[in-house]
Order: C-alpha cells, then sequence, then structure tokens
C-alpha cells in the first residue's frame, strides 16, 4: 500500500505540473528500445544473442537462423526534483541458455557529482561504441557493467575526470585442478581513474588497479593463506571527426591481469592461470586489444560503419592447449535512419579465434538484419 501511495504522489505531482509553472517534486522518465532481429550464423555458436566468435562450438559448416528480440532494452528513472538525486534501472531480456529471461542491466543513484550501483565500468568509453546493431560490438572492446562507486567531475566543456572503486568480484582466474583448499577471495575493490579532452573530437585515457586475491593451501590439512597480486593495465580511446558526417572511433588496451575487462576474454578465467612449471603459483597473464572504427553518414538518414578488431591474451609458456590466445573480428553494415526513434539494416561480421597448442583456427561469419523503434 505504501508503495502504491508513493507511486500515486509522483503521477500526482507530475500531472499537477502541467497546471502551474512551479517544477514537480517528482518526475519520472521512461527511454529503451525494441528491436527486431533475424540472425543468421553459418556456424554454430552457443550464445546467439551478440556475435563472439569464441562461442564457436565447430568449424563445420553449419547454417543457423534465428529470430530474436532478446536485445530489446527498458529503462526507468525517478528524480527528486528539490534535491536532485536520482534513481536508473534498466533491463534486458538475454536471459541465460539463449532464454527469453528479464536481466538487470543497470541499476545506481546519482547524487551530484557521484554515482552508486551497477553501471557501466569506468575504464570503458562508450562514446566509442560505433553505430552498430549488433549487442557485443567489436570484440576487442572494452564494454562491461560494474557494480561501484564513482565520482565525476566535468571541469568544462573540453576536460572532465573521474575515479571510482569497483566490485572486488570483477578478476576472473583459473585454479589448479589438483590444488589443495584453493578458491578465489574478494578483498579489495578495482581502482580506475579516467581523463578526457575535447569536445567533439577528444582523446580519453583511463587507468586501472586490479588486486587478484585467493586462497590456498600447499599441503593437506594446513591452515589456508591468502595471496593478492596486483593487475594493471591502461585503456585509451579517441573520437576523430573528419568533417560532421565522418569520424574513426579507435580503443586500445594494454596491461596484465585485467583481460576479463575485454569482451573477448570475459569470466573465461584469463586473469591468471596456474604456472605449469610450479601448480603452487599463478601467473597474471598479460593482454592486448585494439578497435579501428570508421563510421560515415551518407546523408542525414544513411549510415555505414567498418571496423577491425584485434586481443591477444597469454603467453605461450603459461598456456595449456585449447586455451584463447587470439581473437580477430571484422565488420561493416549499412543503416537506414529516417528519423531518430526508428531505425532499420544490417551489420555482417566475419571472426576468427585461435587457441594454444592447435594449428586450425575456428572462424565463422554472422549476417544480421535489424529494425530498431526507440523511445
Amino acid at each position: 500500500m505504501q508503495a502504491q501511495n508513493n507511486i500515486n504522489n509522483v503521477i500526482k505531482d507530475t500531472v499537477s505540473s502541467s497546471d502551474s509553472n512551479l517544477k514537480p517534486e517528482w518526475s519520472l522518465d521512461f527511454s529503451g528500445f525494441i528491436q527486431a532481429d533475424v540472425i543468421i550464423d553459418n556456424k554454430k555458436l552457443s550464445y546467439i544473442d551478440g556475435y563472439l566468435p569464441t562461442y564457436i562450438e565447430s568449424n563445420k559448416t553449419d547454417y543457423n537462423t534465428y529470430f530474436t528480440m532478446r536485445q530489446s532494452q527498458l529503462g526507468l528513472g525517478v528524480t527528486n526534483n528539490l534535491t536532485g538525486i536520482r534513481g536508473f534501472v534498466q533491463v534486458d531480456f538475454i536471459g541465460p541458455n539463449n532464454q527469453n529471461n528479464i536481466r538487470l542491466r543497470k541499476l545506481f543513484i546519482t547524487y551530484k557529482n557521484w554515482m552508486i550501483g551497477q553501471d557501466w565500468s569506468n575504464l570503458n568509453d562508450l562514446d566509442t561504441w560505433p553505430n552498430l546493431l549488433d549487442f557485443n560490438g567489436p570484440n576487442a572492446a572494452l564494454y562491461s557493467r560494474r557494480m561501484q562507486i564513482r565520482y565525476t567531475k566535468v571541469v568544462n566543456e573540453k576536460k572532465m575526470y573521474s575515479f571510482s572503486l569497483e566490485d572486488p568480484n570483477i578478476p576472473s582466474i583459473t585454479l589448479p585442478d589438483v590444488a589443495l583448499n584453493w578458491k578465489k577471495k574478494n578483498i579489495f575493490p578495482n581502482i580506475i581513474g579516467a581523463y578526457k579532452y575535447g569536445k567533439h573530437s577528444y582523446i580519453r585515457g583511463a587507468a586501472i588497479l586490479s588486486p587478484i586475491s585467493y586462497q590456498k593451501s600447499v599441503i593437506e590439512n594446513q591452515a589456508s593463506k591468502t595471496h593478492t597480486t596486483l593487475g594493471y593495465g591502461l585503456h585509451t580511446s579517441s573520437v576523430l571527426y573528419i568533417n560532421k558526417l565522418s569520424n574513426f572511433k579507435l580503443v586500445g588496451a594494454i596491461g596484465q591481469g585485467i583481460a576479463t575487462n575485454i569482451i573477448s576474454f570475459g569470466d573465461e578465467g584469463y586473469d591468471a592461470v596456474p604456472n605449469p612449471n610450479n601448480i603452487n603459483d599463478l601467473k597474471k597473464l598479460p593482454v592486448i586489444s585494439g578497435v579501428a572504427a570508421y563510421e560515415n553518414w551518407w546523408d542525414d538518414k544513411w549510415s555505414s560503419v567498418i571496423f577491425y578488431s584485434y586481443s591477444k591474451v597469454g603467453e605461450k609458456k603459461y598456456m595449456t592447449e585449447n586455451m584463447l590466445n587470439s581473437v580477430q573480428h571484422v565488420g561493416f553494415n549499412t543503416i537506414y535512419q529516417p528519423t531518430t526513434y526508428f531505425k532499420t539494416g544490417f551489420d555482417f561480421t566475419y571472426g576468427f579465434v585461435s587457441r594454444y597448442g592447435l594449428t586450425a583456427k575456428k572462424e565463422s561469419a554472422r549476417l544480421q538484419l535489424s529494425t530498431v523503434f526507440s523511445f
């Protein structure tokens, strides 16, 4: 009943504002889009929504067609106009095992320069997302949502910086199969700082410190001890406008123990792995990634994107057979967008994956036809 009263008050305040010049105490805003996709793959992938060549099940040609609307998203914001405190929640419909289930994407509170909750990581730069229809985009990019506490300061129209403490459960590691009493520990949060300079064309740099903690016992019945090693990395990004209708979007990252932040290697256990030469040791893995995209608007309704992305993880001496080595991903599209709230078009993407100890590379291609209504 109390919840219903609160909703009624929100509606009452919003409606009453139309009858006076007074700003309502509460306001609501809705956002999102409905997206219908037709996806055609020439190889079977265990994950459908968003192209991930690391999920290729076999190199055998095996055409599959999918009709889906799971990429659609809904968002609701509630703002107290007296204090400026705002809450926001966003969901999509991408459930586990390619099922239709409501999934939480964002849930956060903002007040002045502060934000707390789940949103895009401060390491990411969403302005470098090309105008694509695919859910994941270039696989070497860094796009992930994290629980965090963030402070953002806009100095002027060309300068801004931000700092965040993010979920200590971010690192993704692989523990030895035969080790005694090993387990991952969540102790220290990730620390990320970012600085952006420029307006339309700009450059942005971000740095991350990612403590990786785990507990182990070398001898049976011995008390477990906690160990922490520090992952670290740099992320640079830029948008460079050639003219009002054309731009380059560039992303690069390098580091050790931060592979899970890259789409290609997310949550796959590649931040740290067992040392084959010492079963009682974990090694942080080096990682490098880069994306180059060219975005061009032919006129005010038609646009195209072409991109290339490359990511690589690990060193041969620390990797066992079938572990990921590198992922390459290319694509292009054409989109017709007669209004700000409607677009339709296609994406064509091709990717191939190499793995340690295997000479054959897995490759696949995807054609995606999409229609999107935004609100």
